[in-house]
């Protein structure tokens, strides 16, 4: 199966141009282009990454993707492009644990290849199940956003857990969550005004610290609390982050309103992130409080 140049493409001086993966026994490469820095005509920037870490599932994994894949084929997400600007935004998804795996490069999506790229997401491989560095996720996806000119740009994490990884405490699996570095590494990317969302998996009492750790070290901050600490972006301000968190009960059913929930969830999450519909502080969305997006409001 081989998808089109016009789809995909990859920024001059970043790697990340082309993945592989196996699907129905045949080998899915996304061809690139080369995309000049500066770009411009873009409605957004998005950068997502997907946890492939130790504590995934496999079948956990699957219903990742096939969220994330669903998300873009959406009606939702169509009529959203349809009332950009532009008409068009750029993509980038990449799996990391303790490192960074790129699967799409940056990727253009507009109305007529959203389908060709979530299908390719859907047959991708695996790729690592290490240990949990989150921060180097935020550094690579930094490095993306620097290319690109787009007034809104957002960093999406989807995980299942703070920061674990070998080396950086004694013990892998006690590492302190509040480990100061995915802070520095959230502070540098509010500085130059990117939103962090995250989409957070909630695993019973495994990781009842994940709400914690996400809104002191990784969700963007509120603007007040940018402006004392003085990480504001004066000429663009970083919108304050939400925690979008779904329970692991609800992800692993098999079909029912609890799978739904979270694949709608995930289906605002990346309408807002392009849209432009901000919030005045940091916001903890789970199915309880969750409502959809009113495109009345969105810019024109």
């Amino acid at each position: 199966m081989k998808l089109s140049n016009r789809a995909f493409s990859s920024v001059a001086g970043i790697s990340l141009a082309v993945f592989m993966s196996q699907a129905m026994g045949q080998t899915v490469k996304l061809e690139t282009v080369n995309l000049p820095p500066g770009n411009i005509g873009y409605d957004a920037c998005i950068v997502e990454g997907l946890d492939t870490s130790i504590s995934m599932e496999d079948r956990r994994l699957r219903k990742l993707q096939d969220m994330i894949a669903s998300s873009l084929e959406s009606d939702e997400f169509g009529n959203a492009l349809k009332l950009g600007r532009h008409k068009r935004v750029l993509y980038s998804l990449s799996y990391f644990d303790d490192t960074v795996k790129p699967i799409t490069g940056w990727a253009v999506i507009d109305e007529q290849n959203r389908f060709e790229l979530a299908q390719a997401i859907r047959q991708s491989a695996r790729q690592g199940s290490g240990y949990t560095l989150t921060q180097n996720f935020v550094i690579d996806a930094i490095g993306k956003l620097d290319t690109c000119r787009a007034e809104r740009r957002k960093i999406n994490i989807v995980t299942d857990g703070t920061n674990n990884a070998r080396g950086r405490c004694a013990q892998a699996y006690n590492c302190p969550p509040m480990f100061p570095v995915m802070g520095a590494a959230r502070d540098a990317a509010t500085l130059k005004g990117y939103t962090i969302n995250i989409f957070g998996i909630q695993l019973g009492g495994q990781n009842a610290d994940l709400a914690k750790w996400a809104k002191e070290f990784a969700i963007t901050p509120d603007y007040h609390e940018q402006a004392t600490r003085k990480i504001e972006n004066k000429q663009n301000p970083a919108e304050p982050g939400r925690f979008f968190k779904v329970d692991v009960s609800d992800l692993d059913a098999i079909q029912g309103e609890g799978y739904n929930i979270a694949r709608m969830m995930h289906r605002q999450k990346l309408v807002i992130e392009m849209s432009g519909i901000g919030t005045p502080s940091y916001q903890v969305v789970t199915k309880v409080n969750f409502g959809r997006v009113d495109f009345a409001a969105l810019p024109r």
